[in-house]
């Protein structure tokens, strides 16, 4: 069995160079500032319109267009691209487990899924910005050790961390030089800081209403993941009409 393309599997470090320790790893230049590294079993694309460019790391998933490839779904935020802020809008109906990577002239930004699924990784070594899908591999990249406080070292060494599978809070991690983008959050890479944002398309409506949004949802979600994965699983799922479906009184 050959291991070797198990090691980072879909992962990526982005910086200012290439890393040439992953020989065959894919190698993508952004611009003439920005080089990405990925791992050869993570899926990527790269778009460019009216000065606009959006890199797509991982996978699109739209519940309202099930049939459409990573390329249509990343046309359609591109087409109505005229900042970050409108291509961060037109993510919001997406699920999928995915990065991109907005530049614009000399504006670049990274968002992730909301609930951080593909994870973002950021560190800066002699002033300069390096992101990553993970710290150590950051770590082994810009020569970092693991922080020596002991708080954290005993922390990471207890047998919550164990059984929470090394469940973390907060941006830190286990090298002082790294921070993880948490979700709702994208970070801004031309000034190195990140940023919340909210999703401010608000809309009311009532219970029966809502289901039925929420079961287009599930169901166009379910067809697009089975179009794109072909999962025997998900072949045999079959997904009931909830359209009918009514809470009692006393729960609403």
């Amino acid at each position: 069995m050959n291991t070797e393309s198990l090691l980072y599997r879909r992962q990526f470090a982005l910086g200012p160079k290439f890393i040439d320790v992953f020989p065959k790893w894919t190698k993508l230049a952004i611009n003439d500032n920005l080089f990405l590294t990925i791992h050869p079993d993570l899926e990527h694309m790269h778009i460019e319109s009216n000065g606009i460019s959006l890199t797509l790391l991982g996978f699109l998933i739209n519940p309202y267009k099930p049939d459409n490839t990573n390329r249509e779904n990343l046309y359609d935020i591109i087409v109505k691209a005229d900042s970050f802020e409108s291509v961060l809008e037109a993510t919001y109906t997406f699920s999928g487990r995915w990065i991109i990577i907005y530049t614009n002239g000399p504006e670049t930004k990274l968002v992730h899924d909301p609930c951080g699924m593909r994870q973002i990784f950021y560190s800066q070594k002699n002033g300069e910005a390096w992101c990553g899908s993970q710290p150590n591999l950051l770590a082994e990249i810009l020569n970092f050790n693991v922080d020596t406080d002991k708080d954290l070292l005993n922390y990471i060494e207890s047998p919550y961390y164990k059984n929470e599978e090394g469940a973390w809070y907060g941006d830190g991690t286990i090298y002082k030089e790294v921070k993880h983008l948490l979700p709702n959050h994208y970070f801004d890479l031309t000034n190195f800081e990140t940023k919340r944002y909210w999703i401010d398309n608000e809309s009311h409506t009532n219970l029966e209403d809502a289901i039925k949004i929420a079961n287009e949802i599930l169901t166009g979600s379910l067809a697009a993941i089975n179009t794109r994965f072909k999962s025997p699983v998900i072949n045999d799922c079959k997904i009931p009409n909830n359209n009918g479906f009514k809470f009692p009184k006393n729960n609403r």
